[in-house]
């Protein structure tokens, strides 16, 4: 069977290359090239471009990460692939604007002044097919910043920042969390468990792998001052603590 681009070029070649409407030209009721042009030739080679055109993608775009709050980041490697070369390359930061390479598959991107708020990039590949229509392909990333949250069973509850880091230490496995985490889980074996949070944060409610609802059980500490850079977070220890030792899962939900 034949196929579409044969069909019409067979069409085309009907006519004489100076004589007739170009747009005349149909193939299940769909016009072969735009009405306007006259001239058969001209309405070859629209078809060919079309057809031979290819597009330019963006089938990856990578840079972007979570951050604690208070990081202050002086340069961000952005990498990206492409089915092609671009007429152009652009990474966009609100009105920052970086031209690049068109060949370049990355970019080493250092802000006037380090970033220490929520960032989008965007990574914009400018093209014009064979007929001069505009192509413009975008990938975004983000840069985000989030406070951490540090837990586990302990011997002792935290009273310092350098405490609440260790918190989160155990063997080869961290136990941290960012602060949108909706739960923790924890495979609690002990006499107490501690998880520290922004103030800002609380635990809305806390249940066993038993089944037991524990939530009124936790009892936060104290404010402590958690630095980072020139930033300063308040922290409050919420510690759940029992007479004998326990062997069960803790699932947290957290607000």
């Amino acid at each position: 069977m034949a196929s579409k681009f044969d069909v019409i070029l067979g069409k085309l070649r009907e006519k004489d290359a100076g004589e007739g409407e170009a747009h005349e030209v149909e193939y299940n009721g769909e016009t072969a090239v735009a009405h306007g042009t006259s001239n058969v030739g001209d309405a070859l080679d629209k078809i060919l471009n079309k057809i031979y055109y290819t597009a330019v993608s963006i089938s990856s775009f990578t840079g972007g990460g979570t951050y604690e709050v208070g990081t202050a980041i002086s340069s961000v490697t952005f990498k990206w692939a492409l089915n092609k070369n671009p007429l152009s390359i652009k990474l966009v930061n609100g009105l920052v604007v970086r031209d690049i390479a068109v060949s370049d598959r990355s970019y080493v991107y250092t802000p006037d002044s380090p970033i220490a708020t929520d960032a989008t990039f965007t990574l914009r590949c400018g093209d014009v097919t064979d007929s001069g229509e505009a192509v413009d392909r975008t990938a975004t990333t983000k840069i985000v910043f989030l406070n951490k949250l540090f837990y586990n069973t302990a011997e002792a509850t935290p009273s310092t920042q350098e405490e609440i880091v260790a918190l989160g230490v155990s063997g080869d496995k961290s136990k941290t969390h960012w602060s949108n985490s909706k739960t923790v889980t924890h495979a609690f074996k002990g006499k107490k468990f501690c998880i520290a949070l922004p103030s800002s944060m609380k635990i809305s409610k806390a249940v066993t792998s038993n089944n037991e609802t524990i939530t009124s059980k936790f009892v936060a500490g104290s404010e402590i001052d958690y630095t980072i850079g020139s930033t300063t977070t308040k922290y409050k220890v919420h510690t759940f603590e029992v007479a004998a030792e326990m062997d069960v899962t803790l699932t947290i939900t957290l607000s």
